[in-house]
């Protein structure tokens, strides 16, 4: 017993309080979407652009291509390379997805579009409508003042006109040779 004396007991200690983030803060991307261009000869591992993001709750981010496009990402730096092998006749433009993720939980994501253009080269000779042209010019006409036409036809897959021609070659002697754009109408 106190005997009637009241005193005071105090004793001190530590507590921790850890608090536990609630991860409620989606990932954002830098830009709303991505552009970027490639010329169609690019190697295996070229980087085209890199996309990035920021979270509010989470420093660790990963990143993803949703789409089958010749491109890989890197999960961890957001660079976008080439994966495979690019034509540009036979794909001018790419449109995909790319999603970005945190590493909370529940894990958060968000997506966003990636626009890549492919870059024309010649890489495809012209393809004439016929397999050989001839002329007949006469003896008179194989003088400096003359002058024949032989119209040839080629065309061109390429999206760049590349083709141009400045020389001819004959048995008799050639004055000139010039290529003229097709038109058409």
């Amino acid at each position: 017993r106190d005997q009637g004396l009241s005193s005071v007991r105090t004793k001190d200690t530590t507590v921790n309080i850890h608090v536990l983030n609630v991860n409620d803060e989606y990932p954002y991307f830098s830009q709303a979407s991505y552009t970027g261009s490639i010329a169609e000869s690019s190697a295996l591992g070229v980087e085209i652009l890199q996309v990035s993001a920021s979270d509010r709750d989470s420093s660790v981010l990963s990143f993803s291509i949703l789409d089958s496009v010749p491109f890989a990402i890197n999960s961890s730096t957001g660079r976008i390379t080439v994966n495979g092998i690019l034509d540009r006749e036979a794909t001018e433009f790419y449109n995909f997805t790319i999603r970005v993720v945190d590493d909370g939980t529940p894990q958060l994501g968000v997506d966003t579009f990636v626009f890549i253009t492919i870059l024309d080269i010649n890489d495809n000779a012209p393809v004439f409508s016929a397999p050989g042209y001839a002329c007949s010019i006469t003896e008179e006409q194989n003088g400096p003042q003359s002058c024949v036409t032989v119209a040839v036809l080629a065309s061109m897959i390429d999206a760049e006109q590349y083709f141009s021609a400045d020389k001819c070659t004959a048995r008799s002697t050639c004055v000139g040779f010039k290529a003229l754009p097709v038109t058409t109408k």
